[in-house]
């Protein structure tokens, strides 16, 4: 078979950062019968590798062994995680090299991308900042063990280093494009990933209709987008930082004040309402007060944060209402209730707001286990 005739194998971890390409009708992509992770269609197949090492060997393993003559290379779309302060959340890097980090400590073996002489398309003429990337068997969500990696490569990821095993195995180049997810100065919220899979399929399909859909070799480093664009008043905000030094019911230290004038900034993104929530929680004094402000500012900085501590405080908000007190842990991935029922069915009808009111913020099929235990212990 001619080169040109050869199509190219796009490679996704899961479903969701490939939703937006089973609806491109220039794909055209049907589900293979034999395997249900593999789909078909005219130019590019398709392979859902699943999340981790040894999911990819398996899956991409068996593909390649049925139809690796069909494919010119293997080009790898997925989000990663930064292990250097350079990259930010929605930033696109290529890989240059995988490394794999296996029972603490580095396999011999690297894998490095195709190069213009493996005869295809893309390669070298590709314009984008190229990066070494590890691949670590377990989810890295720690932000100190992240600077650790980093001073070995400048992404994290769960697959490729087993897409570039297989690659060599069958003497089939690879290519791979990356989304940072979270970046190093903080330690990984996997809801908040969750929260923002959708931003991050677009992203994914927006580099491969720009660089890849119709053989095109451009690739841009930077195609992420304000998820909140605000127009600020600089004679307000400092009105408001005024107004927040010298409230009461915030204690600022020189060193806290330092932090919060570099963060004034941020201010007109965060909820007026989280203001008044921080100042009604009697608990709280007026020091920690003022270092939870700064906590949310910085949150802010980051627009995928900033979207969920929003629809954070909306569910507080509303539970509120409803005599139900919620909390959430350091990294927002545990939610812990605190509620006073009289009888049985009082209990059912806070169970039944609970597991209606969840999805807002965690869109999934079913409640989670602790509406069921508390239904179970009838408990206060």
């Amino acid at each position: 078979m001619k080169n040109s005739e050869l199509k190219v194998l796009l490679s996704f971890a899961h479903y969701g950062e490939a939703q937006f390409f089973f609806s491109d009708p220039y794909l055209s992509l049907q589900v293979d019968p034999q395997y249900p992770f593999f789909w078909r269609g005219k130019g590019f197949d398709l392979v859902l590798t699943g999340e981790g090492l040894w999911d990819a060997f398996y899956r991409l393993g068996l593909v390649l062994s049925c139809y690796r003559s069909s494919y010119s290379y293997i080009l790898n779309l997925g989000i990663c995680g930064s292990l250097i302060p350079e990259f930010k959340v929605g930033d696109v890097v290529a890989v240059d090299t995988s490394y794999l980090w296996y029972h603490g400590e580095w396999e011999g073996i690297s894998f490095c991308r195709m190069r213009e002489g493996d005869g295809v398309a893309c390669g070298d003429r590709i314009n984008g900042k190229w990066v070494d990337c590890v691949t670590h068997p377990q989810r890295v969500v720690e932000a100190s063990y992240k600077r650790v990696l980093g001073g070995y490569a400048e992404i994290v990821d769960r697959e490729l280093w087993a897409i570039g095993f297989l690659g060599n195995r069958y003497h089939l180049p690879w290519l791979s494009i990356k989304i940072v997810s979270d970046d190093v100065s903080n330690d990984t919220s996997c809801s908040l990933v969750f929260q923002a899979r959708e931003n991050f399929a677009r992203a994914l399909k927006s580099v491969f209709d720009t660089s890849f859909r119709n053989g095109s070799n451009s690739f841009d480093k930077k195609i992420n987008q304000p998820l909140v664009t605000v127009q600020t008043n600089e004679e307000e905000v400092e009105a408001q930082v005024d107004s927040l030094l010298n409230d009461p019911d915030f204690y600022w230290t020189h060193s806290l004040k330092l932090q919060f004038v570099k963060l004034k900034d941020q201010l007109p993104h965060l909820e007026k309402k989280m203001i008044e929530t921080l100042k009604q929680n009697k608990t709280l004094k007026p020091k920690v007060r003022a270092m939870k402000l700064l906590e949310y500012l910085r949150f802010c900085q980051d627009p995928l944060q900033r979207d969920l501590l929003k629809r954070q405080c909306d569910l507080q908000e509303g539970m509120a209402q409803q005599g139900i007190q919620l909390k959430f842990d350091e990294r927002g991935e545990r939610l812990f209730f605190q509620f006073a029922v009289d009888d049985a069915k009082s209990l059912e009808e806070k169970i039944f707001y609970l597991q209606n009111s969840l999805p807002l913020l965690f869109p999934l099929d079913k409640a989670p286990m602790v509406t069921q235990r508390a239904s179970q212990d009838k408990s206060t």
